[in-house]
């Protein structure tokens, strides 16, 4: 643009005093746009949800809001495959990808007095009309 108003080349300036070299950030912020690589280890969230499958863990898995929007979208893609329930929460910088196992609510039921009607997660309470007969 400053070519096409007659601008020579060299500094700028009464004198041609100014500075010809290209200014550089002293900080370069890596944004990544689309169509660039996935940096997530997909075998160790394969490994991880894997084993959450195969445990009789109940409770769901909670992933750092530390993911890109598409690093949640493999995420979500791969606990798709293994029939997880996948589901993002909160908005920007807190938005976190929470992964849980797809339960009835009868086997849900099942699993929680297997260990004594609660969890970390969740507590099992018996409606008032059995528990007063």
């Amino acid at each position: 643009m400053m070519l096409k108003m007659g601008w020579a080349g060299g500094g700028l300036g009464a004198q041609a005093q100014g500075i010809t070299d290209i200014v550089q950030p002293t900080q370069q912020i890596e944004r990544k746009g689309f169509g660039t690589h996935i940096t997530i280890p997909i075998d160790k969230i394969r490994e991880i949800l894997q084993g959450y499958v195969e445990s009789d863990n109940i409770n769901a898995i909670s992933f750092s809001p530390d993911f890109t929007k598409e690093e949640r979208s493999v995420i979500h893609s791969v606990a798709q495959k293994m029939n997880l329930k996948s589901t993002s929460y909160g908005t920007g910088a807190d938005r976190r990808l929470v992964i849980q196992k797809k339960l009835d609510p009868w086997q849900l039921v099942h699993k929680l007095l297997e260990v004594g009607g609660e969890n970390e997660q969740y507590q099992l309470v018996m409606p008032t009309e059995f528990v007063n007969k």
